[in-house]
Order: C-alpha cells, then structure tokens, then sequence
C-alpha cells in the first residue's frame, strides 16, 4: 500500500514538473506562428519562368499600391487554363497573391516578355495596367475580371499588342480581343469585325455595358469562356454570326442580359444551350423578344401569349399572385413564377443574374 501511495505522489510531482512545459511549448507554438504569418506576406521577390526565375523580379509599392514587374524573360505561368475551358490549379499561386487586394496599378516593364495565364484575374481593385515594349505573350485570363480598370497603356514600341479607342486590348491584328477595360463607363461597344477570339473573361464584369454589337462582316470563330460573365448591366448582344464554332462554357454566367441574337437556326440553338437556367431570349433577327411589363410592383414577362412572374415587391407581408394579367388590352394567363422571384433584389435581373440573391 505504501508503494502504491509512493508511486502516485511521484507520478503526481512529475506531472507538476511538467505542466510549465506543456504551457511554454504551447506559447512557443503559438508565437512561432504569429511570425511566421507576418512574414509570409512578402512585397517582393523573383518569378522568372522556369531555370530564369532570378531574371524577372516583383515588387510591391504599399504607399502607391503599385505593383511592378521587371526584369529580362518570361513570367512563370502558373495555370494552364485555354480560351475556352477553365482550369483553377495554380492560379492563385503567383507569389504577390496575397496582396491582391491592395494592388491598384500593374506595371509591367520593358525586357519582361510575358504574362503568365491568370496571373491578375480578378484583381478587382487595379484601375490602371502598363504593357512594356517587350510583352508578346499575355496568358489566358491574365487581365480578365479587372473590374475597375479603365486604361490598358500598351507602349508605342510594342509590336504585338494594341488597344482601340474605347481602351479594349487586342493584339496587334485585332484578330482576338483579349480584355475589355471593366471599369469603363461606355454602354456601348461594337466589336472589331477582324475579330475571330473573344478571349477568357473578355468581357466579364464590365459593369456599364447595356449593349453589344457584332457586325454582319464578322468573322468571329470562337467565344471563350466565361467571356461575358458578371456583365450585371448587358441587356443586347447583337448579332452572334454564324461563323462561330467553339463556345466556351457559361459565357453568360450571371449577366443581366435579356436578348441574345443570332444569324441562324444552328448557332441560335448553340447558344441556347449555354444559357439554360437564365431568363435569356435567344433569337433570330426577325423574331419578336418576350415583353416585360410591371404591375403593382409585380413585374411580368410575356412569351407565346403566357404570362411568368419573374419579380415580385420587397418588405410585402402578403403576396398574391393574379392568375391572369393585362397588358396593352390583352389577357394574359400567369401559367409561372420564375425562380429567385420573391428573393430579396432590388429587382428581377439582379435576381436573375446572382444566386446569392434568391431565397
């Protein structure tokens, strides 16, 4: 008995010796972290491609919000992403990553050649980017989702790439049309008839455009993907020519546009597939869009004589809805209610066009 008592006052002592440790390492732990998080968050460094890494620097100017790219080579492409399929591996890799946010300008200097696929999509927050002399290679995606950009400065010395009047950036040919600036307050924009690749994200969340024009001299073969994604304003895209071949997948994912025409049978039915699951007219020229009209705050559209609530009044405690409608002195059957019809939007073609606005 009295072993036994002996051996649990030393197990007892030993885990008081103890219990100091314990609590030191868990400090230790914890601070070990707290510095290295700190100096994760790096301003600058290298991010030549491949053996060259050294040959091409970044860095970050926190007081302008600059981020600069300089150097002799190619950037490390970190994401193999095409015109017309998405592949997310490495594309939020690059090493400024983690400033994203804070960058307002990108400046890519002369001597460095390209820009690898993704490397500042998104980077919602950049209002200006600067394309050196040497810049012949822009990868897929790279200035895609620019929401506030309004200027692409190309040099003048830049024999590969150029932009038009409205600030879109193509290559020197204006056979592709890389990046519209998103942050341009234009409504309009009619598309370059040499133009055959819309590219990835071209226009994606270019948020002023209501209406976009493609002529009948067009010679347009490919729509990327995702190219006017986020196009929350876009209400027309006229008219998609019948050269087209490949569509990337969801071109129009939450846009607000309302009337897509076509050339022909063949690519009117193409695009329909694309847009399933959106309140999207997809038509011939010569055929007649739905009407939409509001009553009593219920707004309606009309199609092949039925009625389909498509927005219903906010803060309403009770909602009804009629089972039939009036517009211009013709009655309407309400035959549907449109997803994302009473969800909390303003309205129907913010509803329509996020789905983190529907109940």
């Amino acid at each position: 008995m009295k072993k036994r008592l002996l051996s649990a006052i030393l197990s007892f002592c030993m885990l008081l010796t103890m219990a100091p440790t314990v609590a030191f390492a868990a400090e230790d732990d914890e601070a070990t972290n707290t510095i290295s998080l700190a100096d994760a968050i790096e301003t600058s460094g290298t991010c030549g491609a491949g053996d060259s890494e050294d040959s091409v620097q970044w860095n970050f100017n926190s007081s302008t919000g600059t981020l600069t790219i300089s150097g002799t080579g190619k950037i490390s492409n970190l994401n193999n992403s095409t015109e017309t399929e998405n592949i997310s591996d490495g594309a939020g890799t690059y090493p400024w990553a983690n400033l994203k946010d804070s960058i307002t300008k990108i400046i890519i200097d002369d001597g460095v050649t390209s820009i690898g696929s993704k490397a500042f999509i998104a980077y919602t927050n950049v209002t200006s980017v600067n394309i050196g002399k040497d810049v012949s290679e822009i990868g897929v995606g790279a200035l895609s989702q620019l929401s506030a950009c309004t200027t692409f400065n190309v040099s003048s010395e830049n024999n590969n790439f150029t932009t038009d009047t409205t600030g879109a950036l193509f290559d020197h040919s204006k056979t592709k049309l890389i990046a519209f600036p998103c942050g341009s307050s234009a409504t309009t924009y009619e598309i370059p008839d040499t133009v055959t690749t819309i590219s990835y994200g071209a226009f994606s969340r270019a948020a002023s455009l209501t209406t976009i024009k493609i002529p009948e001299s067009s010679s347009l073969s490919t729509i990327g993907y995702g190219a006017f994604a986020f196009t929350t304003a876009l209400e027309t895209i006229n008219v998609i020519p019948a050269s087209v071949e490949t569509i990337g997948d969801i071109p129009f994912a939450q846009s607000g546009v309302k009337y897509i025409y076509c050339a022909d049978k063949d690519t009117k039915d193409r695009i329909q597939n694309k847009v399933n699951g959106l309140l999207v007219d997809v038509l011939l020229t010569d055929e007649t869009p739905a009407i939409e009209f509001t009553d009593n705050g219920y707004t309606y559209r009309i199609d092949d004589g039925k009625a389909l609530l498509v927005s219903a009044p906010k803060n309403v405690a009770t909602s009804t809805v009629p089972s039939e409608v009036t517009c211009k002195e013709t009655n309407y059957p309400v035959t549907g209610i449109w997803k994302g019809a009473f969800a909390i939007s303003l309205d129907w073609t913010e509803a329509n066009s996020s789905a983190d606005k529907r109940n």
